[in-house]
């Protein structure tokens, strides 16, 4: 096997394996305190919880190519073509009889943002 093999098969390996074990769900804290005590316990509360959600955001996400939009940047108009609508892209952008269209702080957004809500 050569190693460009081994690196995809590894790499499937891993989408396999993560999409077999989910990722955790954040745990969230009751009741926000407004004045910090600085105490032992608040202290260990908060690392638990920072390392809960680095540990959850350094995950990989895995998901359905078919749940995804897809678009084409245009850099004459500055406009990103929308070229397959789905999930909430509907709420972005705007529509004329070419198509529709998002501008490039929307699609930056959206690409930088992953959609909890399906």
């Amino acid at each position: 096997m050569s190693s460009d093999n081994l690196d995809i098969y590894s790499w499937a390996t891993s989408l396999i394996d993560t999409h077999k074990n989910p990722s955790k769900h954040l745990e969230v804290i009751a009741n926000k305190s407004v004045i910090p005590t600085n105490s032992e316990t608040e202290s260990a509360l908060i690392d638990k919880h920072l390392t809960n959600v680095l540990d959850v955001c350094s995950r990989l996400r895995v998901e359905r190519r078919c749940a995804r939009a897809a678009g084409c940047w245009r850099p004459v108009e500055r406009l990103v073509e929308v070229t397959k609508v789905c999930g909430l892209i509907n709420n972005y952008g705007f529509a004329n009889k070419s198509g529709k269209y998002l501008y490039p702080e929307e699609a930056m957004f959206l690409l930088e943002t992953v959609s909890e809500s399906k």
